[in-house]
């Protein structure tokens, strides 16, 4: 998209390059095991994102370097603000290890534990922002945005059953009250 010919400070988009659709690996592994009226659940689910897109700013190079001897970037051509292009090179990795309990007390009660132990990590977490330095975009790999290392969930099914034993019974009778505590 140019905007008008010989308009200075542009901000251009250019077409991709060899634009390649993402696409996600993933792996899990799980064991259960009853005891008694106590079911167990133990597992590992393991997420990759290949050639995620991402944003980068063709019109970037290493200038000179600066008061503490790091590089700097300035333009290639200095009156282009900027020439943006969506790459398909960004990665994503989540790992979880969780654990579940749950326990049937009767025919109308069920509580569930679920805690979750996870990471995930990423370069480009959101395609609309920028990475620090489009000339070495996979350095802004790191914790998501979105990131939750403990996540705990706590849930109970009560059904209520119905019955004949007075007004509030009747009343209450035949609902599913279905409490969740999430912490994380």
């Amino acid at each position: 998209i140019v905007p008008g010919p010989n308009f200075p400070y542009q901000i251009i988009f250019q077409r991709p390059v060899d634009f390649r659709n993402g696409f996600s690996e993933q792996t899990s592994f799980e064991l259960e095991r009853v005891f008694g009226d106590v079911s167990v659940l133990a597992g590992y689910n393991f997420n990759r994102g290949l050639h995620l897109p991402r944003l980068v700013d063709l019109n970037e190079t290493y200038g000179p370097p600066g008061p503490l001897g790091l590089a700097t970037i300035v333009p290639l051509n200095p009156l282009v603000s900027q020439l943006l292009t969506y790459q398909s090179a960004a990665n994503s990795f989540y790992h979880a290890l969780f654990l579940q309990v749950s326990r049937r007390f009767n025919r109308t009660l069920t509580l569930d534990a679920h805690y979750t132990f996870s990471k995930s990590i990423d370069e480009s977490t959101d395609i609309n922002f920028l990475p620090n330095n489009s000339l070495d975009a996979w350095a802004d790999r790191g914790l998501s945005t979105f990131d939750q290392r403990h996540r705990l969930v706590i849930s109970a099914v009560q059904q209520v059953p119905g019955g004949t034993g007075g007004p509030l019974s009747r009343w209450l009778g035949g609902w599913t009250l279905s409490p969740i505590v999430t912490a994380n």
